[in-house]
């Protein structure tokens, strides 16, 4: 090593540090796999409709030769849309792989060229590469914003923000490229290519653009860039650069801060109007000296009509009526008053919480509401309309979620024991109701998603229990006034599921190769089985062919051909051997006429039926099949010598008529609908199978069960309601990576699950829960059967807290009408 160059080591040090790690790695090809199935999925619902498109276009066409040419491009995407679909996706899996390789920078040097570097460029090609940059920059042109998000956060993954070692991989000409390819391995003429690339621009764009934000969000899931600064251009415009971005946020904030006081305006108002009415939906009535604080919310205790046609977003959005604006630039009562703020927080620490019993019952881990109980114990003066209506609303909220059957018991305890740190929360930031993103919000929303999925008896035992009940704990000892609390709890809570998603990425990694392998098998025996049934076509069509031959060749010599293709491939000897054996034993039955033809016939006997039954042995042919065909055969080898003497005596006869002739392979049978349930075995890496075959009988709520006859002993029977076919294919089509699925059946432990995986072989759907204990995968066909017959279904993916506040705001505004 001493003559080595030290600037050729120091450039392989180099090389090595600007490498991803490997965990930069995962992530990179995780959103390859999201490019791939979303895409690819997005093209097969885009040939679909073109094919009905181009039949349409056809018939408005004036001109024959335009007519024709939408016939033709109709016809291949009727004949060859799976075809392009396939060679779609392989040309995208190498066209981002291939991105990733290093390639030379470019100096920047203008290299001289030669006379022989002119050549004339083929027309075909050059329109085609026209093609591929006109897709490529209307896609820039249409997510702009996602790409230039997602170019910064894949050059942070690659040590290559320039892009000047590496290329991007999700670059728009490598998907316009792919594309191209896919329509160029059909050798289809130019323009018909073309319009393959006009039904791209047509319904491709907005699945781009669903690619590259799906790609985004879960790269800010695993924390690459969660926020993404704008970037000023430094030149001689920057001054003008920088002052429109500043203008541009401040509208943003002033929009946001509107939004957020309009909303809960507008919600005041909502209570104010049903309170008067004696609509407030509360069981039990109007709770007492509620109608009255809720007159303060508006002056007059009157209410602008148009301004009930109005829901926050319509507020939020500006509103077109003058009402609204109106009702936008009336200040909105103040909802935080110090001395409920302090005599709340002494409720939340236990000061005084003898006097209201329902506190004890909250503490004590009862899912109970405590709200409506602690506004009648607040002194009534220093109880202002904006905090009467706050509690109330805030106690709405609480009432949804301990109604909420999706969130289990012991969860709804852990949150019910937050109330008065919500309150507080919602207290002190209006924009509690408003923003999504509120740390409060994000806070219970992730609380709420982190129980689907959990598999455990979710106890005290439980570690999700444990780490739920120390934040909730953190946070009733630590938050006065300051929102901070949340965020750090929420934080803290977001690395504990992050853990979790490790083990379960852990259990994913050990399954995939398991599908790949058993779906690399499926692929080969259907190739199999297709070149087996071609074969067997070429032979037994012929007319004077024994029909015992026939059905011989039909249905036991092609499990004979199928293994030995599977086996040794399209070149192997057992496969040409098998077909050697097909075509001797073809022509051992025809009419043997000459001498010759018989002599060669007792030759080939012997090796011929050697074959027969060794590959009838092979193939796993019982024996009485066996003995009874080559029982057949020797009648149809002596009518074979007898009708060629009396060929070779007889005059020539003219030549009989062609008759058609059906073959009869024997159908596929029909597999059961199987559910594939995945466990970590005990070796690291590997996983345990277990298959559970679904019958009629799925999951339904006990609601939807209905009586429909009577037993043999009366009593009544119930049947799970199944879905339409059509439904359930267009819903396993909408799934995407992150979507939860519930599995049950009788006898089988409920499974929630969140897809992970689709094989880009197939389509096989892999699941598995947040702790990474359980997986499930099915095959596309089976999924759909699953979801048709109710086994599975999809698990509703709006956050808790969205789902109650959006239920409190229809509630109020319903009320207020």
């Amino acid at each position: 090593m001493e003559g080595a160059d030290p600037n050729a080591r120091l450039n392989a040090l180099e090389t090595c540090r600007n490498e991803p790690t490997a965990a930069e790695r995962r992530l990179l090809d995780r959103g390859m796999q999201i490019a791939l199935g979303t895409l690819s999925g997005a093209l097969k619902a885009m040939l679909e409709k073109a094919e009905e498109e181009f039949f349409q276009l056809a018939q408005k066409s004036t001109e024959r030769a335009m007519e024709q040419l939408h016939l033709e491009a109709m016809s291949l995407v009727r004949m060859r849309a799976e075809e392009i679909e396939k060679r779609f996706r392989e040309h995208l899996q190498g066209g981002m792989q291939a991105a990733l390789l290093p390639h030379k920078r470019k100096t920047g040097q203008v290299q001289p060229l030669e006379s022989d570097q002119f050549t004339l460029v083929d027309p075909d090609d050059l329109e085609e590469s026209i093609a591929s940059q006109e897709i490529a920059a209307k896609i820039k042109h249409t997510c702009t914003e996602e790409l230039a998000a997602l170019e910064k956060r894949v050059g942070l993954l690659l040590h290559d923000p320039e892009f000047q070692r590496v290329k991007h991989p999700f670059d728009p000409a490598v998907l316009a490229e792919a594309y191209m390819a896919a329509c160029r391995d059909t050798e289809a003429p130019l323009k018909i290519r073309l319009l393959l690339v006009t039904m791209w621009d047509k319904h491709m764009q907005d699945a781009v653009a669903s690619t590259y934000h799906e790609i985004n969000q879960y790269l800010i899931e695993k924390g690459v860039l969660p926020r993404i600064r704008r970037e000023i251009r430094r030149g001689h415009t920057h001054t003008a650069e920088i002052a429109a971005l500043a203008a541009q946020a401040a509208v943003e904030a002033v929009q946001a801060a509107q939004a957020d006081g309009d909303v809960f305006a507008a919600m005041q108002q909502w209570f104010a109007r049903a309170a008067q009415r004696g609509a407030l939906p509360q069981a039990g009535g109007m709770p007492a000296g509620l109608g009255a604080v809720a007159a303060g919310l508006i002056p007059g205790g009157m209410l602008p009509s148009a301004t009930l046609a109005h829901g926050p977003a319509d507020i939020a959005a500006g509103g077109a009526s003058k009402s609204a604006s109106e009702v936008a630039a009336t200040p909105a009562p103040a909802a935080c008053s110090p001395v409920i703020l302090t005599q709340l927080t002494e409720l939340q620490h236990g000061q005084g919480a003898e006097r209201i019993p329902v506190l004890a019952q909250a503490a004590a881990g009862a899912p109970v509401a405590v709200l409506r109980e602690i506004r009648e114990a607040l002194p009534v003066d220093s109880l202002g309309p904006a905090s009467a209506m706050t509690i109330e609303v805030v106690a709405m909220i609480f009432d949804y979620i301990f109604d909420d059957a999706r969130v289990p018991d012991a969860v709804k305890a852990l949150i019910g024991r937050l109330q008065i740190p919500v309150l507080k929360a919602a207290m002190i930031d209006p924009a509690f109701f408003s923003r999504k993103t509120h740390p409060t919000r994000r806070l219970l929303n992730l609380i709420g998603e982190a129980s689907i999925g959990w598999q455990g008896t979710f106890d005290h035992d439980d570690p999700l229990y444990r780490q739920i009940e120390r934040l909730v704990q953190t946070i009733l000892d630590q938050f006065e006034d300051d929102l901070a609390v949340f965020e750090n709890a929420l934080a803290e809570f977001q690395s504990f599921l992050e853990e979790q998603e490790r083990q379960a990425e852990a259990l994913v990694a050990a399954a995939t190769p398991l599908i790949v392998a058993r779906e690399q098998r499926e692929l080969a025996a259907e190739e199999a089985r297709e070149a087996a049934q071609a074969a067997i076509e070429r032979r037994a069509r012929e007319s004077e062919l024994p029909e015992a031959v026939r059905a011989f060749l039909c249905e036991t010599w092609m499990e004979v051909l199928c293994r030995a293709r599977i086996e040794a491939g399209g070149d192997g000897p057992a496969w040409q051997e098998a077909l050697a054996t097909m075509d001797e034993l073809v022509w051992s039955t025809r009419p043997k006429p000459t001498r010759e033809d018989r002599e060669h016939l007792i030759k080939i006997l012997p090796s011929l039926l050697k074959r027969l039954k060794n590959g009838m042995e092979a193939a796993g042919t019982c024996e009485e099949v066996r003995d009874r065909f080559l029982s057949q055969l020797v009648k149809c080898h002596a009518s074979a010598v007898s009708a060629g003497f009396a060929q070779e005596s007889a005059t020539p006869a003219p030549a009989p008529r062609e008759t058609a002739v059906v073959l009869k392979f024997p159908k596929p049978q029909a597999t059961p609908v199987k559910l594939e349930i995945l466990t970590p075995a005990d070796d690291e890496g590997q996983v345990e199978v277990e298959e559970i075959t679904i019958s009629g009988v799925g999951w339904a709520e006990e609601e939807a069960f209905a009586p429909t006859a009577s037993g043999a002993d009366g009593a009544e029977t119930t049947t799970a309601p199944e879905i339409d076919a059509e439904i359930a294919r267009e819903a396993v089509a909408a799934l995407k990576p992150g979507m939860w699925v519930e599995f049950r059946h009788t006898g089988m432990e409920p499974l929630q699950a969140r897809l992970k995986w689709i094989s880009p072989l197939r389509g096989a759907y892999l699941f598995c829960d947040r702790q990474g204990k359980r997986g499930a995968t099915m095959p596309r066909e089976k999924l759909e059967a699953a979801f048709r017959i109710g086994t599975a279904r999809l698990l509703e993916d709006v956050p808790l807290m969205d789902r109650a506040v959006d239920n409190v705001i229809e509630t109020l505004k319903q009320a207020a009408a």
